[in-house]
């Protein structure tokens, strides 16, 4: 073990019932009156976004701009648009709301304005000096990548870090947690579950990593199925959209292993949701693990059952029960909402498998793993994943 690590993540959480009240008082703490308030298509159409600003009424918050149709990936016209739309409308802060393009754009748009710049090219690796600090509150509407806390974007092959892209605030409210339609929040829970594990699998034994990992895996296997089978209570709502700030904080720590360059060099080949890539590949990765890794991964196990269930299974059975379990997860979640459990199950065909594993080996998560994870390797886990 090396025995260091490096964590940072000063997102706070307001988290619960009537949490939407605090976007007030958390602007005022700022000294901030005048948010600009991004919404998705999706946000705006479940109400979320007429929900956030009833809640503001009342306070001393006055809304400066509101755009409510962002778009489903980054686009740099939009963003220096909106750049040009804040400094028109006096705002002096951002609240965004939706999934994770409305959450990565806010990041985008609060480094553009943080650093005065509208482009990311002089931005690509790890930023480091901040002009004015732009207060960013997010409201998620949708569980999956925690990109609502995390501190990095991703831009084709650009990755920008900057502790200045880091949200202020976090706000989870059952009023507005997980709407989204049952495949979707299948597979963003599963990409919820592979962000925690990942993290988990990549930090060290010292490290606090592990503690919010292993949250959002319990929180997952606890309020993912009732939510995707239309049982949620505000508990699981709130639950699930809590594992996905967790899980985002953890992989913003660790942001390494094979699932996820997996699952980004199918999402570049086929258009596919990088989720359901994820969900397709997340099994046959973990059963690829070294023996080393196994052992860490078998840990999560008090996390995805009862300690009643725990203490029928045999440590020396840990590792074998725990990708059991996570794969009886998929495959009901498959029945449940079609979100693929393996390979075979999308209109991935084996023709591109070749072309998939040389670009996997590539991406970051591959290449910064603490054992760099080569086109051999992924070969195979794609064959398993068939």
């Amino acid at each position: 073990m090396r025995k260091y690590f490096e964590f940072y993540n000063p997102t706070k959480i307001n988290c619960g019932k009537d949490a939407l009240r605090t976007i007030g008082a958390e602007l005022d703490y700022f000294g901030a009156n005048a948010p600009m308030v991004l919404a998705s298509t999706n946000a705006t159409r479940m109400g979320s976004l007429e929900k956030v600003l009833a809640a503001l009424k009342g306070s001393k918050i006055s809304v400066g701009v509101a755009y409510n149709a962002m778009p489903s990936c980054l686009d740099l016209d939009l963003l220096r648009a909106l750049k040009a739309k804040y400094a028109e409308g006096r705002c002096d802060s951002i609240i965004a709301i939706g999934g994770e393009s409305t959450m990565d754009s806010a990041k985008a748009l609060k480094l553009f304005l943080s650093e005065n710049c509208d482009d990311f090219l002089p931005l690509a690796g790890v930023a480091r000096q901040t002009i004015r600090e732009i207060p960013l509150i997010t409201v998620p509407t949708e569980c999956g990548s925690g990109h609502e806390a995390s501190g990095f974007i991703e831009v084709e092959e650009n990755f920008i870090s900057n502790p200045s892209i880091i949200p202020n605030v976090v706000v989870i409210d059952s009023e507005v947690a997980a709407i989204a339609p049952a495949r979707v929040t299948a597979a963003g829970g599963i990409y919820i579950l592979a962000n925690a594990i990942e993290a988990y699998l990549a930090a060290e034994d010292i490290s606090i990593i592990e503690v919010f990992a292993q949250k959002a895996v319990k929180l997952v296997f606890e309020h993912l199925e009732r939510v995707v089978g239309g049982e949620e209570s505000e508990d699981d709502c709130v639950g699930l959209s809590l594992a996905s700030v967790f899980g985002g904080i953890s992989y913003g720590n660790a942001p390494y292993g094979a699932a996820h360059a997996l699952a980004e060099a199918l999402a570049d080949a086929t258009k596919e949701p990088i989720e359901e890539m994820v969900s397709a590949v997340l099994v046959a990765t973990l059963k690829k693990l070294s023996e080393e890794k196994k052992e860490k991964l078998a840990e999560l196990l008090p996390c995805m059952c009862s300690a009643e269930k725990l203490a029928e299974i045999p440590h020396s059975e840990w590792i074998t029960r725990t990708i059991a379990d996570i794969e009886d997860l998929l495959v009901r979640l498959h029945d449940k909402a079609g979100v693929p459990a393996k390979i075979s199950d999308t209109k991935v065909q084996r023709e591109i498998f070749g072309s998939v594993a040389d670009t996997a080996q590539s991406k970051r998560a591959a290449l910064t793993d603490m054992r760099p994870i080569g086109q051999e390797e992924f070969l195979k886990i794609l064959a398993e994943a068939y």
